[in-house]
């Protein structure tokens, strides 16, 4: 049995993700459990206590918060049960995580930033749509500033949360 927790079932990448993971397991004769965080960790922590007292093989987990979300894997560390991250890593000291499989949000960031200064010619203002809490997003938002900072003509003019939802951004 392996328990899963994504960040959110309302974001379309991560129920391919899970879709993908219990898709995989049966092919390996492995129960897949998916749960969600829907971006609330204390959710996602009361999901990994369950999966602890499942005693689950494993846990695969892309965290709702990158380093509240510590105190968890450290307790899944002390039962025993290997810990893996997906998309979006753990920040906190102390949790141990086996392995952790993304792509280089980074690298992304500063494509995303590069596109936007040819798009505006490079002269204008932009705002950023921030969910820092999230490792992912912290490394893309890095990635997007060391590039865009770089053009005299261009300005960041704010940051806003957005917690992963088109709908929640509040200027």
């Amino acid at each position: 049995m392996i328990g899963v927790s994504v960040l959110a079932t309302t974001n379309p990448f991560f129920v391919e993700l899970a879709d993908a993971m219990v898709a995989e397991g049966a092919k390996h004769n492995f129960k897949v459990m998916v749960t969600s965080g829907e971006n609330t960790v204390a959710t996602q922590m009361t999901q990994i206590r369950e999966f602890i007292a499942q005693q689950v093989d494993a846990i695969a987990l892309c965290p709702c918060d990158s380093r509240a979300i510590g105190t968890s894997i450290a307790a899944a560390n002390e039962a025993g049960i290997p810990v893996f991250t997906a998309d979006i890593a753990s920040l906190a000291e102390g949790a141990e995580v086996v392995c952790h499989v993304a792509s280089d949000n980074y690298g992304g960031g500063k494509l995303a930033g590069q596109t936007m200064v040819e798009l505006l010619g490079a002269t204008g203002k932009v705002a950023i749509i921030d969910f820092p809490e999230i490792e992912s997003v912290i490394l893309r938002t890095k990635g997007f500033r060391d590039v865009v900072g770089l053009v005299e003509g261009v300005e960041i003019v704010g940051a806003w949360p957005g917690g992963g939802d088109q709908g929640s951004v509040k200027p």
